[in-house]
This record gives structure tokens, C-alpha cells and sequence, in this order.
């Protein structure tokens, strides 16, 4: 079975046949070894997901790799907008606008939940979801690029 695209997508299909078992895509890299004892391996996601965050960062994302943005996510920060220039009269730089951005959509996909990111001017790009992703990808990729990673667990959406 192929994998999907984006390795960052939730897995609910089999992925492996182990010992003519389907496995679906294991949730901690020690799923593989507690299934066959004294084998370990990554997650099959894992190569997949190292080669999108290597051409990510050479190439550039692609446009269907940026997070949407949900109408519910504009509504919430035309709201604020409005709310801080109405009572405060402050108006939100385009940075401030963006940053805000991110953190929202973020949350509106991924709230609480481990991930790895790389926000840019046009959008936010999920490069790795879980711990065992976002350890793969940090360890894996050279400090000149992980360092362009933000890693955390955004809040829950409202």
C-alpha cells in the first residue's frame, strides 16, 4: 500500500504487512520491535516525512503544503482586530497580523498536540506530528535547517 502524500496526514489504513499481519502505522517507534522482538526500525512514515521537510527546505513548500486558513480562524482575528481598535486604538502591524495568524490556525488543527512547524510569510507548513516525527526530524535534518523549525504543542482551538 502506498503512503499518502503528506506524511504528516493521520493514518487510519493498514501500512505493513509484518509476518503476514497488517500493521497500521505505528504511534511510537517501538511498536515495530514489540511486534517482531530484537527488530527495531522507524515508523514508515518516517523516510517519507525526511524527504518532504529536505525538499521543503531546498526547494520550497508547495502551495497545498501551507495550512488553509478556516473561515472561523479570519472570523476570531477579525474580532480581535477589531475588539483592540475599538477599546485601545492599536492597529496590528503585518507581522503581529501574521504571527497571530499562524498561532491560530495552528491551534484550529493541531491544538495540543506535539508538532513541528515552519512558519514563513506566506503560511505555516506542518513539517512532523507526535513525538516520534519531530524527534526523527529534528535529529535527521542539519542545525543550519533545524533551526528554521519551531517545535511545540499549539493551544486547544477556543
Amino acid at each position: 500500500m502506498a503512503l499518502p502524500d503528506n506524511p504528516t496526514s493521520p493514518r487510519r489504513e493498514p501500512q505493513a504487512e509484518v509476518l503476514g499481519v497488517e500493521v497500521l502505522a505505528p504511534r511510537s517507534s517501538h511498536a515495530i520491535s514489540q511486534l517482531i522482538p530484537g527488530v527495531t526500525a522507524p515508523p514508515p512514515e518516517i523516510p517519507a516525512l525526511l524527504d518532504r521537510a529536505r525538499r521543503i527546505f531546498t526547494v520550497g513548500p508547495q502551495p497545498e503544503e501551507y495550512l488553509p486558513i478556516p473561515d472561523e480562524v479570519r472570523d476570531v482575528l477579525t474580532r480581535a482586530e477589531a475588539y483592540l481598535l475599538d477599546t485601545r486604538g492599536v492597529e496590528f502591524e503585518d507581522a503581529r497580523r501574521r504571527d497571530m495568524l499562524h498561532k491560530e490556525v495552528l491551534s484550529f488543527y493541531y491544538g495540543e498536540q506535539f508538532i513541528a512547524y515552519r512558519p514563513t510569510a506566506e503560511g505555516v507548513v506542518v513539517l512532523a506530528v507526535g513525538e516520534d516525527q519531530v524527534t526523527a526530524l529534528v535529529q535527521e535534518l542539519p542545525d543550519d535547517l533545524s533551526t528554521e523549525i519551531v517545535c511545540g504543542g499549539p493551544d486547544p482551538w477556543l
